[in-house]
């Protein structure tokens, strides 16, 4: 079964591929860039990053919806392996990603 993520995946990334046929088909010359998302979110404030991406380099639509479902909801906990075995209490992550979504 499909995860609602998974689709929205998929659709954004079949609304790119039509974006870039249709610019083509215009006559005009489409550029994509490709992000390498692993660690850029790592000190990165979530409604500050989305805020510049809108601001600054004029994402928005499907591709700014993408980023914050993206970064909404995560979630995560500090373990300590010693003798107690203890955790922190899970919490939201509003700076910073868990590095096991990468």
């Amino acid at each position: 079964m499909y995860s609602h993520s998974t689709v929205f995946t998929t659709f954004a990334t079949i609304r790119v591929l039509l974006d870039l046929i249709d610019a083509v088909d215009r006559g005009d010359t489409p550029v994509l860039v490709l992000l390498d998302l692993t660690a850029v979110f790592d000190t990165v404030n979530h409604e500050i990053l989305l805020e510049r991406l809108r601001v600054t380099f004029g994402v928005d639509s499907f591709a700014l919806l993408w980023f914050r479902s993206y970064l909404a909801g995560l979630r995560q906990a500090l373990s300590l392996w010693r003798q107690n075995r203890k955790s922190s209490p899970i919490s939201d992550v509003i700076c910073g990603y868990h590095k096991d979504l990468s």
